[in-house]
């Protein structure tokens, strides 16, 4: 079999050495399936730029004026692209033997197929979950009943059991999808409201409107360090209220305002439900796990729980 060449555009922002890291480990496992590398920084102040144009001269690199966000900077690089399959991927990215390869080979294979992503594994080879369902009444029903940790559970168990099976998802993590031009074209890129989060599910969402599908491909593998992209690391309240703030944009963008309340309900709901779960958890843990687990975890569900809460009011409001 021919092996159809593609494109591999790698978003980046302040991540010099792991930026290096990702377009080394491109080279080592799939120069031969790749036509050119597409680095789109958002205006990086930590001199990766420079780095890049002297330890990587072919890479195609294009520095924005200022950070324009994920969605536009992926379809700043999509117009670079002379492949009609390409990868978007976050610069947190280390590829494996063949994970590239295996990506493109399925887009080839089944032209019915929008967007492929990999399974994701943490640096320490921990099992890392990369796909979802979209924000709606089917995700909020599981996330009541807990059943997306099930979901995620079994997934787990399969990977420790070797099982790799391809499946149809709602939508894959963004760190790496392997994309179909036609499809991208179709929906017209990335919308570009999106700033940071979101933007792959909301993607994802529309192509499958249009009729394709996105399937998540376990036989390829990569390593993300996730969050290594994101300058708020940790829960800071500002960076949780960006996560929530897109998935409540997206909600305005494509559910009625029935479903949209019932998906940010479930949302209180879960969080409710998670800070009783820790709780009763706590009381049986030793003190060195509660403080490490715990009460993080306690913390987290609070604070997410005050900012549902928020935006289940400004929703009312809007709607008045």
């Amino acid at each position: 079999m021919t092996v159809k060449k593609a494109d591999i555009i790698i978003i980046s922002f302040n991540t010099q050495k792991l930026t290096l890291e990702c377009i080394s480990s491109i080279y080592k496992t799939a120069n031969e399936v790749i036509n050119d590398i597409i680095v789109v920084d958002n205006c990086s102040a930590d001199g990766t730029p420079d780095v890049i144009k002297n330890e990587f001269p072919e890479v195609k690199l294009i520095v924005n004026p200022m950070n324009l966000g994920y969605a536009k900077a992926v379809n700043i690089g999509v117009s670079a692209v002379s492949s009609d399959f390409f990868i978007v991927s976050n610069s947190d990215v280390v590829y494996k033997e063949n994970s590239i390869r295996i990506l493109i080979e399925y887009l080839v294979s089944n032209p019915v197929v929008a967007v492929c992503g990999p399974r994701q594994i943490y640096p320490d080879g921990r099992y890392q979950y990369s796909y979802g369902d979209v924000p709606g009444i089917y995700f909020g029903i599981k996330k009541i009943f807990l059943l997306n940790h099930l979901i995620e559970l079994i997934d787990k168990k399969k990977w420790e059991k070797g099982i790799k099976q391809s499946k149809q998802v709602s939508y894959v993590d963004g760190a790496v999808m392997a994309i179909n031009r036609k499809a991208f074209n179709e929906v017209q890129g990335f919308d570009e409201d999106y700033f940071f989060y979101t933007e792959e599910a909301d993607f994802c969402h529309r192509v499958r409107k249009k009729g394709w599908k996105v399937v998540h491909n376990p036989e390829s593998e990569i390593i993300h360090y996730r969050g290594a992209t994101d300058v708020n690391q940790g829960f800071s309240p500002d960076r949780l209220k960006e996560m929530v703030s897109t998935k409540i944009l997206f909600c305005k963008k494509h559910l009625k305002f029935q479903s949209a309340k019932f998906y940010i309900i479930s949302e209180i709901v879960y969080s409710v439900n998670m800070i009783f779960l820790w709780t009763i958890i706590s009381i049986f843990q030793n003190e060195k796990n509660k403080n490490k687990i715990g009460k993080w975890k306690i913390k987290y569900n609070r604070l997410m729980l005050n900012i549902w809460l928020d935006e289940f009011n400004k929703l009312l409001r809007d709607y008045e």
